[in-house]
């Protein structure tokens, strides 16, 4: 289906809609586009299998679509991977504060509600102004839903406005995302997991992270 497209298939670079990220505070944003990280950096990623991996960089290159060696935290040099910056996710640290409307969930499934958000404000942009289509809230309800992201829609709202929803769509997409994930609850037998907010939650895996960077 088209509205998939660049959804959970870990596409990370730069958009208009992750620029709006950057300055609202958004990890992953600051991490969309980054630059290769340079021999002796630390780093963290922030998706995929590897989100919430603590790496230092052994091999770099000057181009920016490269693969670069790494030794993740505890591990000897002689065990180090390799990433590739086209579909790894990561920031290097120190990391700033986090804004508070991330997600409570980890890394992993937290980055599923960014891409979901990258997705839906960058194709409602055409030219300067933001079209709204409400169809598109329908897959971005379905995949939280599906996914089991027990996210309320004062939440999802958050995450769509620091994306660059403009703020007069704000009540609309709350009211109409609440009410299409009642619709999916009511239908189905998926349910939403809710020990997995805060369980592990990304200020803990930056935190964690923190605790050795430079070391």
């Amino acid at each position: 289906m088209d509205w998939l497209a660049g959804i959970e298939r870990f596409w990370v670079g730069s958009t208009r809609s992750s620029q709006y990220g950057v300055q609202a505070g958004c990890i992953f944003c600051s991490g969309r586009g980054a630059e290769v990280p340079k021999v002796g950096q630390q780093i963290i990623f922030l998706n995929g299998y590897r989100a919430g991996t603590l790496g230092k960089i052994l091999e770099s290159s000057s181009d920016e679509h490269s693969t670069f060696r790494f030794a993740a935290h505890g591990n000897h040099s002689s065990l180090a991977s390799t990433a590739n910056p086209k579909h790894d996710l990561f920031v290097t640290l120190p990391v700033e504060a986090l804004p508070q409307w991330l997600p409570p969930f980890n890394l992993q499934r937290a980055f599923i509600v960014d891409e979901l958000a990258v997705w839906f404000c960058d194709s409602s942009f055409v030219g300067e102004s933001f079209h709204w289509i409400v169809e598109r809230l329908v897959p971005v309800a379905h995949i939280c839903w599906s996914k089991r992201l027990a996210i309320t829609s004062h939440e999802m709202t958050a995450v769509m406005l620091a994306h660059g929803m403009p703020s007069e769509r704000q009540a609309e997409f709350e009211d109409r995302f609440a009410l299409l994930i009642a619709a999916y609850d009511y239908e189905g037998p998926r349910k939403r997991v809710k020990k997995w907010r805060d369980q592990t939650s990304i200020m803990s895996q930056v935190s964690e992270a923190m605790r050795y960077w430079g070391r």
